[in-house]
């Protein structure tokens, strides 16, 4: 599906050692994208780590010694050759629900390539990892005009956006960052915009119920909703657009029942906004700050 997010910006490159060596992910039924990880230093085959945004990979295997941070980790690549890298501050955690491979701006994997990429597969159930990441590569896996950046000041990763829901629903002015989310979330907004999608459901004959989610909720009703654009701004102006159809913010669990994807956050400063979860697109993220988005490539027939 073509997705809206939009202004063409070149790409910078910053790479250190190996370039553009890519690690297959596998897709779970939470959205979560996974790589096959060995620990040598802690005796540890394989152990699947959830890709995140955050800077700290942690780590939940019986094997991993509580006490010692410093641990080799071994991104497997099946046919083609592993990359492997050294973390002086892994978190090591035999009660975690899940293991989580950092790629956020001051994880040790990205403060140690340079760039990482995040690139969707055809069929959008699978993609790959491309550790070392360099522009003109990512450029390559971009539909044409689709790519954005958002450059970040020196510890500042906040930036300013407007919510627009349909032709009746804007909240401008509010203050977004990128970040790991959890349950397959899309995005943390603010409390009004859940209001208003939950009154357009109902008003489309769905029923609230005690759980949360939306009972009496169709295929129908879905489609009868209108897009969430998330206007990207800096302070030099607009920078791009972030579109998510129904389809997207709205999980179809059977043929009456949905749930909704955007979780509502109140009393907090900023929102959280996690790309790696919206349907093809790519991302690149470097040391030095810089994020940048584009939708994915067609498929070449």
């Amino acid at each position: 599906m073509n997705r809206s997010i939009s202004h063409l910006a070149f790409l910078g490159t910053l790479v250190v050692g190996q370039n553009n060596v890519e690690i297959p992910l596998r897709k779970t039924a939470d959205d979560n994208f996974i790589a096959n990880v060995s620990i040598p230093t802690a005796g540890v085959r394989y152990v699947d780590m959830k890709l995140s945004l955050g800077n700290t990979n942690t780590i939940c295997h019986p094997s991993v010694v509580i006490g010692e941070p410093r641990q080799t980790l071994t991104l497997n690549s099946g046919s083609s050759p592993s990359y492997n890298f050294t973390d002086w501050s892994v978190l090591l955690d035999t009660y975690a629900a899940s293991s989580y491979l950092a790629i956020g701006p001051d994880s040790a994997l990205t403060q140690l390539t340079g760039a990482v990429a995040f690139i969707r597969n055809d069929d959008d159930n699978s993609a790959k990892l491309i550790v070392g990441s360099q522009g003109d590569t990512f450029e390559s896996y971009c539909r044409p005009n689709t790519i954005f950046r958002v450059p970040m000041d020196d510890g500042d990763l906040i930036f300013e956006s407007e919510f627009r829901f349909g032709a009746e629903y804007t909240a401008p002015n509010i203050h977004m960052r990128f970040g790991p989310t959890r349950n397959g979330i899309l995005f943390w907004a603010p409390p009004s915009l859940v209001q208003n999608i939950s009154r357009a459901i109902e008003a489309n004959g769905g029923i609230l119920g005690r759980s949360g989610g939306f009972h009496n909720c169709t295929q129908t009703t879905i489609t009868s909703l209108p897009e969430i654009r998330i206007t990207v701004g800096q302070r030099e102006g607009h920078v791009g657009t972030l579109v998510y159809y129904p389809e997207d913010y709205i999980d179809l669990r059977d043929e009456n029942r949905c749930t909704l994807r955007v979780q509502a956050v109140g009393g907090i400063v900023h929102f959280t906004i996690n790309p790696l979860v919206l349907p093809s697109t790519n991302i690149r993220i470097s040391v030095t700050n810089v994020w940048t988005l584009c939708d994915a490539a067609d498929p070449i027939a």
